[in-house]
């Protein structure tokens, strides 16, 4: 998947194909994110591209800002008809609060990517919350003559800053740090204008309420998730399942200048991986480096179903059965105009025809210094090595 605007070919492998075929049932509950462009996500969330892609029970939602834009279609006699994009939709529609969710949304689209109110929809309706239930009554029910595998998948945390207000309430009173401040170190130009872009409104008040509405929606999600676990420990299974939590982006939320994601800094890149449950010990805190694909092969690994050849990804297992405490001597990110790559200690991030950066995490690691000129060996090392990660070791010409 290149970004937001490909689909996945529908007879591309996937790790859910592939545990349906060893016997698992397969359950999908949230964003998926593999048809994107196609912009419907079917009545109940199972369109036959669901089953295709390997999921025996799917739940397939719209996206956070996806759900509230409805599409209109033409009918027959010439008439406008409104076509609700998913369940979540459906859901809203059925308690008479999609008008009300569009409007709050148009109100924000209106504004500015900083706007951070809580979200106009009682707590019950709110996404995540929908999402945490339809995944709790899977649970419920689900039979164990099968194993299974279920994607929980939230739409959050993510903008616009829109917590349910019993969930923002609790940090309205709570210290949290300001904007880390760019002290001004060498950054390129496009960087520089998307600091200008966002800074406008990225004060300290206004970045307060983000973190506030930010920390409202990742203590919504905490709350779903023990609702999950209560229902495996009610029903016995808890003992027998691998709890997976991890996260596709970070979020700026104010540092260096910038909102949102799809920079190469820290913020935006670590996200949480914690594993937990049946036969893995409990080891405390890693420092290996690892990215978010090794979790393909972890997952099959761990429950004994067999792992393709030739994957890039690597198993966990090793490091989660205690046997090393490392996987990979680099991470790679990428985005459509920026690169990086990163070991224990420095990072480099490439920017095609312009400035390139280098920090050194050990003692920068809110990433406040380009020590480019510093270091031509570590920047002709890594570089060498984003290569062979990108290309498989491959020579490239020119």
């Amino acid at each position: 998947m290149l970004d937001n605007g490909y689909s996945l070919a529908p007879d591309a492998w996937t790790v859910y194909q592939q545990l349906r075929l060893y016997g698992y049932r397969t359950s999908l509950f949230g964003k998926l994110d593999l048809h994107k462009p196609q912009g419907y996500n079917g009545v109940n969330g199972d369109l036959p591209i669901c089953y295709q892609l390997g999921f025996t029970d799917p739940c397939e939602a719209e996206g956070k800002q996806h759900g509230a834009h409805v599409m209109t279609i033409e009918a027959e006699d010439g008439s406008r008809q409104r076509l609700l994009l998913g369940p979540y939709q459906q859901h809203l529609h059925a308690k008479g609060l999609l008008d009300v969710f569009c409007a709050d949304y148009d109100l924000r689209d209106d504004a500015c990517s900083h706007y951070a109110e809580p979200s106009a929809l009682p707590c019950e309706d709110f996404e995540d919350t929908w999402i945490g239930q339809r995944a709790c009554q899977w649970l419920e029910n689900v039979t164990d003559d099968a194993p299974w595998f279920t994607f929980v998948s939230f739409v959050g945390p993510h903008n616009p800053w829109d917590a349910p207000k019993e969930y923002l309430d609790r940090y309205l009173d709570v210290d949290m740090p300001a904007p880390m401040a760019d002290p001004g170190t060498a950054r390129p130009e496009w960087m520089q204008n998307r600091q200008e872009e966002m800074g406008r409104g990225t004060d300290d008040a206004t970045a307060l309420k983000m973190r506030q509405n930010y920390a409202g929606m990742i203590t919504l999600i905490d709350d779903a998730i023990g609702d999950m676990l209560a229902v495996l420990e009610r029903r016995g299974m808890l003992d027998n399942t691998l709890v997976i939590y991890t996260s596709d982006h970070g979020e700026m939320l104010g540092d260096l200048g910038i909102v949102q994601k799809s920079v190469q800094y820290e913020p935006a890149l670590r996200v949480p991986m914690i594993i937990s449950g049946k036969d893995v010990p409990a080891l405390g805190v890693s420092d290996a480096l690892v990215e978010l694909f090794d979790l393909t092969p972890t997952v099959l690994d761990w429950v004994g179903v067999p792992v393709p050849p030739r994957l890039d990804a690597r198993s966990l297992a090793p490091i989660l059965r205690g046997e090393t405490t490392t996987h990979r001597d680099v991470q790679v990110g990428q985005l459509p105009f920026t690169s990086c790559v990163r070991d224990e200690r420095f990072k480099l991030i490439l920017n095609p025809n312009d400035i390139s950066e280098l920090y050194d995490i050990e003692v920068d690691p809110h990433e406040l210094s380009n020590v480019i000129d510093q270091h031509p060996d570590v920047v002709r090392r890594l570089s060498q090595r984003l290569q062979e990660e990108l290309t498989g070791g491959m020579e490239l010409n020119g």
